[in-house]
């Protein structure tokens, strides 16, 4: 992989509106417009440059197509764009993610994991997908996630079922409740500032938005 930079580069308009702080340096890249492959069991994924609190998980096989490259915090990330054309941030490691031809949507992928089985709890659903589902690698995915003090109670667990499901919010809530609570004006106004207030990813936030709609 051939990586451009240096400082001759002036970031445009739109490549400084993802530049968040002085940790993130813009490195460049020749694969734009590439897919990028998940190697590893699986693989967090972030709105912003950050490399806390993930906006959810992908599994070995999901494919991005690459935007651009970056050094946050020393470390390489990509951006890149899934099939619904959303932009996000994720591991330029190359134990876990590799490079492969020109990006084609794959309108079938669904871009998340496969949802719960009745009944299966956090182990069994990990173990399913080829998730390492040791308390250990647990509690650091809950630490992740913003689940607090995780020990492994069951409160705890539908939460992290959730984040890395994408079945769910995230924060214990149906769709149906943070619903509700839209519509209750409990969480203001303004799609960024609801889905901010519910913590939520945007897949997970348009999920909210439709049944918000269906209900007006």
């Amino acid at each position: 992989m051939d990586y451009k930079g240096g400082s001759t580069y002036t970031p445009n308009h739109q490549e400084k509106s993802h530049t968040v702080s002085n940790n993130v340096d813009w490195v460049g890249t020749d694969d734009k417009g590439k897919e990028l492959i998940i190697t590893g069991s699986y693989v967090n994924y972030y709105d912003t440059q950050r490399w806390s609190n993930p906006t959810g998980a992908k599994k070995r096989g999901y494919k991005w197509e690459i935007d651009n490259l970056y050094k946050v915090n020393g470390s390489l990330q990509y951006r890149v764009q899934d099939e619904n054309n959303d932009l996000y941030f994720t591991t330029g490691r190359s134990d876990l993610v590799k490079v492969g031809g020109e990006y084609t949507k794959d309108e079938s992928s669904g871009g998340s994991n496969p949802a719960p089985k009745s009944g299966e709890g956090i182990v069994d659903y990990m173990n399913r997908i080829g998730m390492d589902s040791s308390y250990s690698n647990r509690s650091d995915l809950a630490a992740q996630y913003g689940i607090n003090g995780y020990q492994g109670t069951a409160s705890q667990n539908m939460q992290l079922l959730d984040y890395i499901s994408g079945s769910g919010s995230g924060s214990g809530k149906s769709i149906s409740q943070m619903a509700n609570e839209i519509i209750r004006g409990e969480h203001g106004s303004g799609h960024a500032n609801r889905r901010q207030s519910l913590g939520i990813s945007k897949s997970q936030y348009e999920k909210v938005r439709k049944e918000v709609n269906k209900r007006l």
